[in-house]
């Protein structure tokens, strides 16, 4: 299943709000591809005739790389590779949402507001302190301890995804001014967030075109 666009991670996301700032989606997601002129879908650059032949593929077509194409049938053939569940798209690796997606290397929560595009990642939980040696007895009993102490967090925190209540702390942001659009493309329909530069982001949802609705009637202002 598709992350979905739901105010479970913009319940972290509200902590990060300027003064007279308003959440108006957010999501998480895992896995960024790229669909980048010059760029293989991991975001490196291509090499030798790969990279050749895909610039000129680029250039016959025009504005190929910024259609409609699902993001599911773009990139990597391989078929153990993991699959992106947003994807950059863009003619050139110097534009606007290039650059932002750099940044981003980390399974990350992105957020649109009424001021920005905010992406944010977790706080990672201090390392605990290692405890002196009791012996085998000793670490058996521990061991029991632990045990009972996962079985309670796995069923208290909702069969164990504890990190959904993680803290979050900014990562980069993109200003809302420019962010030129939101459209609803392809088939699967993924969720467009295009950039005044032409460059922009898929969000997968999938295939559920209520949600990607929903998530453009919230960025217009709809209430929750």
């Amino acid at each position: 299943m598709k992350p979905p666009f739901t105010l479970r991670p913009g319940i972290r996301a509200r902590a990060l709000m300027a003064p007279g700032e308003e959440l108006l989606w957010a999501t998480s997601r895992k896995l960024l591809g790229y669909r980048v002129r010059g760029l293989q879908l991991d975001g490196q650059p291509q090499k030798g005739l790969a990279s050749r032949v895909g610039m000129g593929l680029a250039g016959m077509a025009g504005d190929v790389l910024a259609a409609t194409v699902p993001p599911a049938d773009v990139g990597d053939s391989r078929d153990n590779a993991p699959r992106p569940d947003y994807e950059v798209f863009g003619r050139s690796p110097d534009l606007i949402a290039v650059r932002f997606a750099r940044l981003i290397t980390e399974p990350a929560v992105l957020c649109l507001t009424t001021h920005r595009l905010l992406v944010a990642v977790a706080v990672p939980e201090p390392a605990p302190e290692p405890e002196p040696s009791r012996g085998f007895f000793g670490e058996l009993a521990k061991l029991g301890r632990d045990v009972a102490t996962a079985a309670t967090t796995q069923a208290d925190a909702g069969h164990g995804r504890s990190t959904v209540n993680s803290a979050l702390r900014p990562l980069t942001e993109i200003p809302r001014g420019q962010i030129s659009g939101l459209s609803i493309e392809g088939n699967p329909p993924v969720l467009r967030l295009t950039l005044v530069d032409g460059s922009g982001f898929d969000f997968k949802h999938g295939g559920n075109r209520a949600g990607l609705e929903r998530a453009i009637a919230l960025a217009n202002g709809a209430p929750e």
